[in-house]
């Protein structure tokens, strides 16, 4: 394979995590979008509920802004880490930025489901 050849995989390799960078950049932006969405939601209502669904809420509001900081922080970190293993050919797939949005997701999920079919 010649020098040239080896560059165009690298160049590859960089642009596609450049993408999936950008795909969880855009995930955060989402998981704070959530957390607004239902806030706005609740409080623009009209209906007065309980402090327990102001206090959920609040939590819901406040936990969808600190999964957005910490998915922000972790897919940063996951792209430089990604792009340095990628410069020294010693890449290898890692799986636990992907279980920490899972679980990060499920619990948002959950917190909404709870509040919309106990509380609303």
């Amino acid at each position: 394979m010649t020098k040239k050849e080896n560059e165009s995989i690298y160049i590859q390799q960089h642009l596609a995590n450049e993408r999936t960078y950008l795909a969880w950049i855009r995930t955060s932006i989402a998981t704070l979008g959530i957390g607004f969405v239902a806030g706005g939601l609740h409080f623009n209502s009209g209906k007065k509920l309980s402090e327990e669904a102001d206090t959920l809420i609040i939590a819901v509001i406040i936990f969808s802004l600190a999964a957005s900081a910490g998915l922000l922080f972790f897919s940063t970190y996951h792209y430089f880490s990604t792009r340095k293993k990628i410069n020294s050919q010693t890449y290898q797939s890692s799986h636990a930025l992907v279980i920490f949005v899972s679980m990060i997701m499920l619990m948002l999920i959950g917190a909404l489901m709870f509040y919309f079919f106990n509380i609303a």
